[in-house]
């Protein structure tokens, strides 16, 4: 903003021409200051030399005043920028040990499950037709033309008030008496036949309207044809897939070697585990003696995440993240492997409502590089078979998840992150039709679940 000056106003002063003088006024302003001023003189130029010094000297304490205020106003915004990266920091630190603590109740989280049985129910599709029904379109009332008012014979425009003149002389009378007759005959034609257009023209409103009615309930039993071919398709639909559960539930039930597969792939795939888990698995279950067997894959040691905490440096304006040593997350690794065996067992065995698994024996398998070939291999790295009735008498909840393994005569090496490969208790034959994974099921009951 800057100062800004009017134009010059000139006046005379002195008491005669004699001693005239002229004097000079020009207003100087300057609004952001809120300052005012007349510099007043006789000479034009020291009058222009006072204004331009004036308003050089309110030009730059406003400089000076936006300067401070400028500066004032980045201390502001830098502080206000420290204080929301700061708690952009401790939210992703919050998020860091939300996600570190989700790794340590692995185990614990599934325990928590107010009901341990699997509900078949869930697999059912209890939703109504989604699309609404169609709705009957309003057609606007038929508008009809008001009827003229019909002449009044007893009107006065007709009975015209004779005067003494028109009675004193029969022509007149009789000249104003024709011409109020004939003036009622002409208004009542005119009024016939306005009525017989009005009547035609609302005649023709009715038909119309009557016409869109007619229409517009056709085209609503039309919709509501196709709207309940639709609808009756979808509950019969879904009448089948609803059935198609019942029935695999029956055969489960009644220990249908492929539905106890189907149960138990049912109960993992619904096991919620974190998103970078791969959730992936095979099993094979062998009637004879009643056990599964699931090759597992465990996630990724650098899948697992490592992230302590983040803090904001306000000298470097930069985030500054703590994560956890490679000792640390190794641990944590072997730990996360240990409690997933154990729970993927404990939710199979919890979930049994046929009592048809006597055993399950847990396969973990992870994909890794081969440090020697560059090439992606998959071993197996731990390896456990336990009986349902060895295993139902653990208080999970109380365990050291790696001394209950090895407890349970689990192999694997000491360390899990080594990734040291050992050779399965069983392995699963590809080839027997008892085999299947975690995509067959998913896929035979996809149209439950949509």
């Amino acid at each position: 903003m800057k100062s800004e000056r009017g134009p010059i106003k000139r006046s005379l002063l002195g008491s005669s021409p004699r001693t005239w003088r002229e004097l000079l006024e020009v207003e100087v302003r300057h609004e952001g200051l809120n300052r005012y001023q007349i510099v007043r003189g006789y000479d034009i130029d020291v009058v222009h030399s006072k204004v331009l010094t004036r308003m050089a000297a309110w030009d730059e304490i406003w400089r000076k005043a936006e300067q401070r205020n400028s500066v004032q106003q980045a201390k502001v915004d830098r502080r206000k920028m420290i204080e929301e990266n700061r708690e952009a920091a401790e939210q992703l630190s919050h998020e860091a040990q939300e996600q570190m603590n989700e790794l340590t109740n692995i185990l614990t989280l599934s325990l928590s499950k107010k009901n341990k049985l699997f509900d078949w129910e869930r697999l059912k599709n209890k939703s109504s037709y989604s699309t609404p029904q169609p709705m009957k379109f309003i057609i606007a009332p038929v508008s009809l033309l008001s009827k003229p008012e019909k002449p009044n014979e007893e009107n006065i425009r007709y009975n015209p008030v004779l005067s003494f003149l028109d009675k004193l002389f029969p022509s007149r009378r009789n000249r104003i008496l024709s011409e109020a007759a004939a003036a009622l005959d002409a208004d009542m034609k005119n009024w016939i036949d306005e009525m017989a257009k009005i009547e035609m023209t609302n005649e023709d409103r009715r038909k119309n309207y009557d016409l869109s009615v007619k229409e517009n309930e056709e085209a609503y039993q039309a919709r509501m044809s196709e709207w309940t071919k639709a609808r009756d398709k979808y509950n019969l639909e879904m009448a089948h897939v609803n059935a198609n559960v019942e029935l695999k539930r029956k055969k489960y039930l009644a220990k249908d070697p492929n539905e106890i597969l189907t149960f138990c792939e049912l109960v993992l795939s619904n096991s919620p585990f974190p998103e970078y888990f791969p959730n992936d698995f095979e099993m094979q279950f062998l009637p004879e003696a009643e056990l599964l067997v699931v090759d597992y894959l465990l996630p990724k040691v650098d899948a697992l995440p490592t992230l302590k905490s983040v803090k904001y440096s306000a000298t470097t304006e930069e985030f500054v993240e703590q994560h956890i040593s490679n000792t640390v997350a190794a641990q944590i690794f072997d730990d996360v492997c240990y409690k997933i065996s154990l729970r993927v067992i404990h939710e199979l065995f919890s979930s049994d409502q046929a009592n048809c698994l006597r055993a399950v024996n847990f396969n973990g398998y992870i994909s890794s590089i081969n440090p020697a070939t560059g090439i992606e291999q998959t071993v197996c790295i731990m390896t456990l078979q336990v009986g349902k009735e060895a295993f139902q008498g653990i208080n999970l909840a109380q365990v050291n998840p790696r001394a209950c393994f090895k407890g349970l005569k689990g192999v694997g090496s000491a360390k899990l992150s080594s990734l040291a490969p050992v050779a399965p208790l069983i392995n699963i034959n590809r080839e027997d039709r008892r085999f299947t994974n975690s995509y067959g099921v998913v896929d035979s009951l996809s149209a439950s679940e949509n």
